[in-house]
C-alpha cells in the first residue's frame, strides 16, 4: 500500500512538469503554507529572497525542578571541593530559541532554509515547495502537518510553549506531502522518512480542515491577528509510523476565535504505540506506562484581550490520560509592544499528577523580537 501511495504522490508531482516544459503559459498556482488554513486564506507574493528571524530569551523558575551543577573553581582538575557541585531549583535564563530564515522564490517554485542557533542540530527547515495546477508539493526537511498547534510559527504562539500534542510533532522529518483546497476545505497527505529514518517503513500521515465559521479560525494562538468577525476551524488527522508495532492516532481539533477572544480543544486518541510513533517528544510520551500504553489526551484553551492588541490573558488545561492522572493548568499573560514581533509574557504552571517526579509548579518569563 505505502508503494502505492508513494508512487502516486511521485506522478503527481512528476506529470504537470513535464507538460511544463512544452506549455510555457504563466498559471497562478496555491501557496503550501505552513498551515492548510494559510493555504486557504492567501497566496505569498513572488518575489526577491527575504530575511527573517525571531529571537526568544527566557526565565525558568520552580522549587520542584532540582538542578544538578558541577564546576571546578580553583582549578585543581576535580569538582570535589566545597561549594564546586551540589543541586539547586531550577531558575535560570536561556535562549529558547534564535531563528533566522530565507524564503523566496524561483518562478513559481518557492523555497524556505531555516536554522536556529540556540541548539546543537541547527537546520530547522529546508524545503521546496513545487507548483501542480491546483495543487501544491512540498519535498524537503520540514514538519509533518498533523497537528495545528505544532505548525502555528513558534513566534506566534500565544502561551509560552506549545501544548503536549504540539509538541509530539513540533520535530522536523525529510519527505512530500500533497495538498490542495477547494472554497472552505483543504486536505493533505504526507510520507516522511519516519523513526526508522531512511529505512523503508515510512511515517504516513493525512490531514482534512474544514473553515466552518467565516474565514476559519486565527492561524496565530490566541486572539491577536484575528478578524473582526468570528472564524471557525475543525481539522481531523491521522498517523502511522510503520516502524512502530500499533503506531497509530487520530487527531481531532476545534478552534474559534476573533480579534478580542479564542478558545478551542485538542484531543488525541493514541494506539498502544501511538505516542512512540511521533517525530517529537512531549509529557505524554514521557507518562505512557505498559499498563497504559493507550488513551485519549484533551487539551482546551481560551485567551481573551482585554486591552485591544495590547494586552492577552488566557488559560489552558491539558489532561494526559494516563495511569497517573496526569494534568497540567496553565495561565498566561502576554503583552504586544509591537504585535508578535515585539512582545513580553509571562506564564504559570500546575502540574497536578501522582507521579512525584512530574508534579510541581513552574514559572515562566519570556521576551521575543522579531524582524
Amino acid at each position: 500500500m505505502k508503494y502505492l501511495l508513494i508512487l502516486g504522490l511521485g506522478m503527481a508531482v512528476a506529470a504537470p512538469q513535464a507538460a511544463a516544459l512544452n506549455d510555457r503559459t504563466t498559471h497562478d498556482y496555491t501557496e503550501l503554507d505552513r498551515d492548510l488554513e494559510a493555504l486557504m486564506q492567501g497566496v505569498v507574493p513572488t518575489g526577491a529572497p527575504s530575511l527573517s528571524g525571531f529571537l526568544q530569551v527566557r526565565y525558568d523558575h520552580s522549587e520542584d525542578r532540582p538542578i544538578a551543577y558541577a564546576f571546578d573553581q580553583n582549578g585543581d582538575g576535580d569538582t570535589t571541593d566545597p561549594g564546586e557541585s551540589g543541586v539547586n531549583d531550577l531558575g535560570g535564563f536561556f535562549v529558547r530559541r534564535a531563528r533566522v530564515a530565507l524564503s523566496g522564490h524561483h518562478g513559481n517554485f518557492g523555497y524556505h532554509v531555516e536554522v536556529d542557533t540556540s541548539v546543537s542540530d541547527i537546520l530547522r527547515e529546508a524545503y521546496i515547495d513545487i507548483p501542480i495546477e491546483n495543487l501544491t508539493a512540498r519535498t524537503g526537511f520540514y514538519k509533518s502537518g498533523v497537528s495545528r498547534n505544532s505548525l502555528v510559527r513558534a513566534n506566534e504562539l500565544f502561551f509560552i510553549e506549545r501544548s503536549e500534542i504540539g509538541q509530539m510533532f513540533e520535530q522536523r522529518d525529510t519527505g512530500i506531502t500533497l495538498s490542495g483546497s477547494a472554497s472552505n476545505l483543504g486536505w493533505s497527505v504526507t510520507v516522511q522518512d519516519g523513526r526508522d529514518t531512511n529505512g523503508d517503513d515510512l511515517f504516513l500521515a493525512g490531514r482534512v480542515v474544514l473553515d466552518f465559521l467565516g474565514r476559519g479560525a486565527n492561524i496565530a494562538e490566541g486572539a491577536y491577528g484575528g478578524d473582526d468577525q468570528i472564524g471557525g476551524t475543525a481539522s481531523l488527522s491521522y498517523f502511522d509510523d510503520g516502524s512502530t508495532t500499533d503506531g497509530t492516532g487520530w487527531i481531532g481539533e476545534v478552534h474559534v476565535s476573533t480579534n478580542r477572544y479564542s478558545y478551542g480543544l485538542e484531543a488525541i486518541r493514541l494506539e498502544d504505540g501511538g505516542a512512540f510513533a511521533t517525530p517529537g517528544g512531549s509529557s505524554i510520551r514521557d507518562t505512557r506506562t505498559l499498563a497504559q500504553m493507550d488513551g485519549t489526551p484533551i487539551i482546551l484553551y481560551g485567551t481573551y484581550m482585554f486591552s485591544p492588541d495590547r494586552w492577552e490573558a488566557g488559560v489552558r488545561v491539558q489532561d494526559l490520560d494516563d495511569s497517573t492522572d496526569t494534568r497540567f493548568y496553565e495561565g498566561s499573560v502576554s503583552r504586544y509592544v509591537d504585535g508578535h514581533r515585539l512582545k513580553y509574557s509571562v506564564g504559570f504552571v500546575t502540574i497536578d499528577s501522582d507521579n512525584i517526579g512530574v508534579d510541581g509548579n513552574l514559572l515562566q518569563a519570556s521576551v521575543q523580537l522579531a524582524f
